[in-house]
């Protein structure tokens, strides 16, 4: 499973993803569609998900869908 997959399974769905992480659902609905994460979001997903997804997994995640 990938980061962004697991990320939205821990909130539940695409909208609660966005309202957690506070961007729009359409950007949300995009990285699912991409199915990765971007870099720089890395830092942003730990701290939100308090470290159960880890900006490394997110890193790892990016860089091999390039």
């Amino acid at each position: 499973m990938t980061p962004i997959e697991q990320l939205v399974n821990l909130y539940g769905n695409q909208s609660k993803t966005a309202i957690a992480l506070k961007v729009d659902r359409q950007l949300v609905a995009g990285l699912v569609s991409q199915g990765y994460i971007p870099y720089r979001r890395g830092s942003l997903i730990e701290k939100k998900t308090k470290g159960l997804i880890t900006a490394s997994q997110v890193w790892q995640a990016a860089s091999r869908a390039k």
